[in-house]
């Protein structure tokens, strides 16, 4: 199993390739760093190029969504036609999504966007919503869109900055809400890419140079915050990678705090993956814990542990908690242990030992 976390290569990049290609990702994103792609393709010729040019699209202002969806294309179409190893292009980059009105212009956008690209032979990732939107009542207003998506062969963008890691769902694995609501009404939707990770300004936190500093305890802190999000992603194979922004900077001083390159923080999470290329199986449940746990803490055994809405093994898990984490129990039901204020963890030995 190749890494989901893949690389966001924004030009002069010294760490992009080794991410994307030997952490056997099937996806890689350029910014305007097209010629790249023969690197990747060399590499390994059935891995997902995706370029984004700098074309922007308002959805709060726009008068005539699929006007722009049309002016944008012809703007792009000297890159697509000019690098033919490119696979899938953007369509726009956090175009908005917070009100019914800037959904509605959005999906005819894409759409447009959608039809535009077929004519030449290429396809579209569609959306790039930024972290925290849509509103989730507001997916199916793009309903029609996505199922366009989903016949087309397109991808659908959505930009997902991790949060603190027992209480955050709102930001990370966000696509859950999507997927939960696709499979209640049966909305077929494409593959998923997440355009845009890392970490950003939320709850406090910032890109990771800013909070978490520079030197190597720094990068592997912000390889164990990669590393949780990647063991959750694993679980859903609608997504097919996570772009972690950014290696490289284009120039702009304004990327260099989320830069990777010039650090290890690469060649931890290749290490990394080198040791846990495959999640373990967790084991069956076979005997309850020998006695209460409330109010104990208990430390995390396995490489992963799923967070649960409730004390059972079904729903979506709210995140997955890394081998190490120590927790405190503070209710108990059979084997479930709640840790959070609603999150809920198998204390069964197989899962976790006592502090």
């Amino acid at each position: 199993m190749g890494l989901r976390i893949t690389a966001h290569h924004m030009g002069g990049s010294s760490s992009a390739l080794r991410l994307a290609i030997e952490g056997g990702a099937r996806v890689v994103k350029l910014v305007h760093a097209f010629g790249e792609a023969q690197l990747y393709k060399a590499a390994r010729p059935n891995i997902i190029v995706i370029g984004r040019a700098f074309v922007e699209f308002d959805a709060g202002a726009s008068a005539d969504p699929e006007a722009d969806a049309r002016a944008n294309f012809a703007a792009m179409l000297p890159h697509i036609l000019g690098n033919p190893l490119i696979d899938y292009w953007e369509s726009s980059n956090e175009p908005g999504g917070q009100t019914q009105s800037e959904v509605n212009n959005l999906a005819r956008y894409c759409a447009e966007f959608m039809r535009e690209c077929e004519r030449v032979g290429k396809r579209a990732v569609i959306a790039n919503f930024s972290t925290g939107t849509p509103q989730p009542e507001l997916w199916p207003l793009m309903g029609p869109t996505l199922e366009q998506a989903a016949r087309g062969g397109h991808l659908l963008g959505l930009h997902e900055y991790i949060g603190p890691p027992t209480s955050d769902t709102w930001h990370q694995f966000r696509y859950r809400r999507l997927l939960q609501w696709a499979a209640r009404t049966g909305t077929n939707v494409p593959d998923i890419v997440i355009t845009e990770c890392g970490l950003d300004n939320i709850d406090g936190r910032g890109p990771w140079r800013n909070w978490l500093g520079s030197g190597p305890e720094a990068a592997q802190q912000y390889v164990e915050e990669l590393v949780r999000y990647e063991l959750g992603l694993r679980q859903d194979p609608e997504v097919i990678g996570a772009c972690l922004f950014t290696s490289g900077t284009l120039g702009a001083d304004a990327w260099q705090p989320y830069n990777v390159d010039g650090s290890d923080v690469v060649d931890r999470l290749l290490a990394w993956h080198r040791a846990n290329s495959e999640t373990p199986p967790i084991p069956p449940p076979v005997t309850p814990p020998p006695l209460s746990l409330v109010d104990r803490s208990v430390r995390v055994r396995v490489a992963g542990l799923n967070l649960r809405p409730g004390p059972a093994a079904t729903g979506a898990p709210l995140t997955v908690l890394l081998p190490g984490t120590t927790v405190v129990v503070r209710e108990q039901v059979g084997v479930w242990g709640r840790v959070t204020r609603d999150g809920w963890i198998n204390c069964l030995p197989a899962y976790v030992e006592l502090v």
